[in-house]
């Protein structure tokens, strides 16, 4: 008798976020945007717009957490 093992398959929010709103920023699919996150196609726009979000997320909260920390002593 042979074992099957499951794979489970995680999803993150974040990351399906991130690829929706870059589709429509750019102009394309999101299933192109998730092609080029894995590698199998090559779109610098996509890439480049990516980043900025990823980067823009980045900053906003940095900035969310100075706030918190000046309510809070």
């Amino acid at each position: 008798m042979s074992k099957e093992t499951r794979k489970t398959y995680y999803s993150d929010p974040i990351r399906h976020a991130r690829m929706l709103r870059t589709a429509k920023i750019v102009g394309v699919t999101p299933r192109q945007v998730r092609r080029v996150c894995d590698g199998e196609n090559q779109n610098d726009l996509v890439i480049y717009t990516i980043i900025r979000i990823a980067e823009a997320e980045e900053m906003l909260d940095n900035l969310l957490i100075k706030e918190v920390k000046k309510l809070v002593p």
